[in-house]
């Protein structure tokens, strides 16, 4: 399996752009809280970007196991500070797939991505209580093949105004 470099920089743009964009801002507050001021230091922003190869016409499928299953499970994460968002994106410009579609999860972090700070088990029962844990992980690897892991540091970004500004 070979991924393009087109197909590379189009997804790296793709989740760079995601991740940055997406990231909530932890310096808003809500009930008319004063917010941060922007000289307080804060640790940087990480994003962990995980390429996939998802098998020819198993695409909705995977699509469902990411969405009913894991995406309530990272949802968690955020909710407990571990993580600060999750998604999951698809190729779709240059739109070259010689080598097949090109998804891809992308998970911020708020200083650098340490994934031994989740207690996975615990996260599945808890997000899917109904759910195998074993099961779970089997499907996902049927489902999917992680071709590549890259960590890249968000360097720059805007933010949204606080809450209550303009």
């Amino acid at each position: 399996m070979s991924i393009s470099v087109r197909q590379l920089a189009g997804a790296v743009v793709v989740s760079f752009c995601v991740g940055a964009f997406i990231a909530p801002v932890l310096t808003q507050t809500q009930g008319g809280a004063t917010a941060q001021t922007p000289s307080a230091a804060k640790p940087p922003t990480y994003m962990v970007v995980e390429f996939m190869k998802v098998p020819e016409g198993k695409q909705d499928a995977w699509l469902k196991l990411e969405r009913e299953n894991w995406k309530p499970t990272h949802a968690l994460r955020v909710k407990e500070g571990l993580i600060q968002s999750w998604s999951v994106i698809a190729q779709t410009v240059p739109g070259d797939e010689s080598n097949g579609p090109v998804y891809a999860t992308v998970t911020t972090f708020r200083g650098w991505p340490d994934q031994t700070k989740t207690d996975w088990g615990g996260m599945l029962r808890k997000a899917n209580p109904k759910g195998d844990g074993t099961a779970l992980e089997q499907q996902t690897a049927a489902a999917r093949k992680i071709v590549r892991s890259e960590i890249w540091q968000v360097l720059e970004q805007t933010d949204p105004p606080a809450i209550g500004t303009k």
